[in-house]
């Protein structure tokens, strides 16, 4: 992850339906439970925690007992606070379409970057009176409406 790469120079992070949900990967109805793919939470490769995390056992992820809500993924976070260092103080856009698969699972990264001690804005387009948009939305009829959204975001939180 860049931004965890080179600390200071990263002045936003514009998450639109990103990769997740942390841990694992969920998969199609077809197969049994999710699989797990990214050790270090959010990413496959290493990120700067504090205390330092060398594997997996270190953030000792743990899944939620019942999910939030009907068509909501339970999340998988750790049971240990570990800090993304070189990501606290980047303000961070989550951006969901209701009609994504990722509409039940987004919380999820929202709730590990809070738990690592990073504000995130979580924004579902369907709060903001834009749907039935899926996980292609830039290419949808009403895509400048939605980039308005990312564009207030941009101007109301990057400094």
């Amino acid at each position: 992850m860049i931004a965890n790469d080179s600390k200071g120079l990263v002045k936003g992070i514009i998450a639109i339906e990103p990769s997740g949900p942390p841990f694992v990967d969920v998969v199609p109805v077809s197969m049994k439970g999710p699989v797990p793919v990214r050790d270090f939470g959010m990413a496959y490769d290493t990120l700067t925690y504090d205390p330092p995390v060398t594997s997996r056992a270190d953030l000792d992820p743990e899944e939620e007992a019942e999910s939030q809500g009907p068509g909501m993924e339970r999340c998988w976070l750790p049971k240990a606070p570990h800090r993304l260092v070189n990501l606290v103080g980047v303000p961070v856009m989550i951006l969901t379409s209701e009609a994504s698969y990722h509409a039940g699972y987004d919380q999820c990264t929202s709730q590990f970057l809070t738990r690592a001690g990073v504000t995130n804005d979580w924004i579902k387009l369907g709060d903001r009176g834009i749907h039935g948009n899926g996980h292609m939305m830039m290419l949808e009829k009403n895509n400048l409406e939605i980039a308005g959204v990312i564009a207030d975001w941009v101007e109301a939180k990057v400094k």
